[in-house]
This record gives C-alpha cells, structure tokens and sequence, in this order.
C-alpha cells in the first residue's frame, strides 16, 4: 500500500516537473485571427513570413530568424515569443503577406505577454518601431571614436595640469572630446576638463601628478545646445542634422566637461537636403539638474 501511494506522488511530482519545464520551453504568445482581403473582403488566401528580431526576453537571448505561414480560407494561428517586456525596447516582428494573387505588403507587430490568444489588429503598428540603445558616460568617454583622424595626442610627465592651446590641438570650437591613459594605456580620469569657449584652450587637471598621454577629438561638423536646470536633455535629429554621432559631451557653466547618467540613441530616418539619412534622436540625462551646454561630435 505504501508503495502505491509513493508511486502515486512520484508520478504527481513528476507531471508537475514535465509541465513546469514545458510551460517554462513555451513562454509564448498565441496570435490567432481570420484574415480577409481588403479589397474583395474574401477570406485571405496565401502566405504570412515572419520575421522574429534579435530581442532578449525573460533572461533569454532570442536571435534573429523567420518562419512561413501558410494561410488557409484566412485561418491563421502562431506561438510568438512575446516583445513587448524585450530588450532592447522598442524591437518589433516584421510580417510579410503575400497572397495567392496580387502585390505583396508589409506590416509591424509588438507581441504583448498573454496567457490567452490576441488578435492581429491588436499587436500590429503602422510603422516599425525604433529600438533605443542606452549608452553610458564611460562608454562615450572611454575609448571615443574620432572619425577621419580628427584627433590630437598630447603627452606629458607627472603633471597635475596639461593645458592644450589652440595652436597646438588645431580645433578651432570648443566642442572636444578627451581621454587620457597612462604610460601603460589604462584609461585615467582628469579631476577636471576646461575647454575656453572663447579661445578653445584645453586645461585638464589631475589630482595627483600623472605621466601618459590625453587624446582631445572633434568632428568635421559638431552641434552645442545650452541648457538651464535640466535632468533631461533631447536633441532631435531633425535639430542637431549630423548624419553619424562620433562622440558626445557636456559642459558646466564655467566650461568644465560634467559627468552624466544614460545616453541615449534613437534610430530615425532624417530628411537632410532632400537626402533621406538614417540618424539619431539623443536623450542625455543627469543625476541633477544641469546648466550649461551639451555637444554632440558627427558628420
């Protein structure tokens, strides 16, 4: 009898392990709906492709692929992983129809987490949404870019302060990027960064006396925006018009390079004379309220 009732529990336990690690394999989102055309108002005859992003969801990395659907008297049913809670925000499946007959169209669907079935007309977008990358301040000023060789290398031997002219770095504005490493190549952070708005002169001050090199980096084309008290500065695309971001800073009202949290880089497509460019719309955000001016670097 004993033995009847462990055996019992056993396959109890071992149902639950079976359906936990099942539930936990199919995470997803059932997208079901009857399709009709919407010229003859027919039931949709033909194919769906669709085209998962790379996202990650619920600790998963997802990479991009897609899968065809075939669509009959307009039934269409699919298991999705949902996108809506993925990283990075703002990612979007790409579904392609193509019917039996006529020109193929294209649309954009947002999966939403759900135990029970949604309908296409409530997961679908007229256009693709734009996925946003946030980029912290080390990552700018870290190890900057600078393109086309737009940069200087000034060396120096336990210093406290290098001042850098404008005869000598050649930028002639005051929207520059630096970044100073040791004799070994480690990056080192100045105490304090001053570029004169006026005479474009670089002073970087240490606190402690330091031997190594400061690479100051401008850009062929650069774009500054003065701000007062804020914790949130957005510069869109269509306002700063650089088609490639190589670097970006802000600077306090006594000219000093200021730390800042996140920043952030949104795809956009921009209309720069005539010419449709991809570029960025930029959000730089600060722990405090901050004046001065903040500068992005780009072509």
């Amino acid at each position: 009898m004993r033995s009847a009732i462990r055996l019992f529990f056993a396959a109890i336990w071992f149902a639950m392990l079976v359906l936990g690690i099942v539930t936990m394999a199919h995470a997803q989102t059932t997208v079901s709906d009857r399709i009709y055309s919407p010229l003859n108002g027919s039931l949709f005859e033909g194919r769906l492709v669709v085209t998962a992003p790379d996202m990650t969801y619920a600790g998963r990395t997802y990479v991009r692929g897609s899968r065809e659907y075939v669509v009959s008297g307009g039934n269409f049913n699919a298991s999705l992983i949902p996108n809506d809670a993925a990283t990075p925000a703002g990612t979007a499946y790409t579904v392609r129809y193509i019917p039996a007959s006529g020109s193929s169209w294209t649309e954009y669907w947002t999966v939403p987490t759900s135990a029970s079935p949604v309908k296409i007309n409530a997961i679908r977008a007229a256009v693709a949404p734009s996925p946003s990358t946030s980029i912290s301040w080390s990552q700018i000023t870290g190890a900057p870019t600078f393109s086309g060789g737009l940069s200087y290398t000034k060396a120096f031997t336990a210093a406290t302060v290098v001042s850098v002219p404008l005869s000598e770095h050649g930028f002639d504005n005051a929207n520059l990027l630096v970044t100073c490493r040791d004799l070994g190549g480690a990056p080192v952070e100045p105490g304090d960064v001053v570029v004169n708005t006026s005479t474009f002169a670089v002073t970087i001050n240490f606190a402690v006396a330091q031997s190594g090199t400061c690479e100051i980096g401008g850009a062929s084309t650069s774009f500054s925006l003065a701000v007062t008290a804020l914790t949130t500065v957005s510069i869109p695309a269509s306002t700063h018009l650089l088609r490639t971001i190589t670097g970006a800073a802000c600077f306090g009202v006594s000219s000093q390079v200021v730390q800042t949290g996140a920043v952030t880089f949104t795809p956009v497509v921009l209309d720069i004379g005539g010419a449709m460019s991809t570029s960025f719309d930029v959000s730089i955000a600060f722990a405090t309220p901050h004046t001065g001016r903040c500068a992005l670097l780009g072509v």
